[in-house]
């Protein structure tokens, strides 16, 4: 079953030009690209990325999970604070039944915006 959503993933990334599937990990072009990792279970795919900062402004967590928390967004993850700085675990999962072209996507786009925001 993952070979075969890996394989439609890659199709969909060739047919995009600024995506780029190597394995599990997705690159989105980008100063600086962007990697996101697929994870496939039973249910669904999901996007992840971690997101470090070492020396986080002020109000970066607060702000940084408002925007995981979003109404209407499917972005989803948590902040974690420690000695190392903060970092913000972003997931993004596309359910099976409804995984399509699309769906993919739309879910590259939000993750990578989140992302964005981020910084």
């Amino acid at each position: 079953m993952s070979q075969e959503i890996l394989s439609r993933i890659a199709g969909w990334c060739d047919a995009e030009p600024d995506l780029g599937l190597e394995g599990t990990t997705l690159r989105v072009t980008g100063d600086p690209p962007l990697e996101l990792s697929l994870e496939i279970d039973e249910e669904a795919v999901a996007l992840a990325h971690l997101h470090a900062v070492e020396e986080p402004p002020q109000g970066f967590t607060d702000a940084a999970v408002g925007l995981l928390y979003r109404r209407g967004s499917m972005v989803r993850g948590e902040v974690v604070t420690g000695s190392n700085g903060t970092e913000a675990r972003i997931r993004y999962p596309i359910y099976l039944e409804g995984l399509n072209r699309q769906s993919f996507l739309v879910a590259v786009r939000e993750t990578a915006a989140a992302v964005d925001d981020l910084d």
